[in-house]
């Protein structure tokens, strides 16, 4: 049983581990501009666009996850915790490497490849999303 003073700690690490992961909307940063969308769609999605992405500042982040890393203890709750924040870290990097090369590696690393095994281990997305066009396909 965790004491009193266990649980606000990490009562109050785990609200800043909340505050960190609302810093970093990768689909809001990454979305293209309405005018980009409409030509895209409008050109049959032939060709990928040339887009610039804003360079995404994570001073605020960095300075939530440093509050946080003040607070990590030993326990299995913070081992949990500590998990969270790579990720939210991950994707941090992820935002940071918009428009250039590394932004598939990261990616591929976050979220894996069509063909990259899932957590059962034997289903890949592309078996899903094959799986799913035979469903629609079939409905008349």
């Amino acid at each position: 049983m965790l004491k009193e003073k266990e649980k606000h700690r990490l009562s109050k690490l785990s609200e800043l581990i909340f505050m960190a992961s609302r810093e970093v909307k990768v689909l809001r940063h990454i979305t293209w501009p309405e005018e980009v969308r409409i030509n895209f769609f409008k050109n049959n999605s032939k060709k990928i666009p040339n887009v610039s992405y804003p360079k995404y500042n994570d001073s605020d982040l960095n300075s939530i996850l440093d509050d946080a890393e003040q607070l990590f203890g030993d326990t299995k709750f913070d081992d949990w915790l500590r998990k969270k924040v790579v990720e939210i870290k991950k994707s941090s990097n992820l935002l940071n490497a918009c428009g250039t090369k590394d932004f598939f590696k990261i990616s591929s690393d976050i979220y894996g490849l069509p063909t990259t095994k899932i957590h059962d281990k034997t289903t890949k997305p592309r078996d899903l999303s094959d799986q799913f066009e035979e469903i629609i396909n079939s409905i008349d």
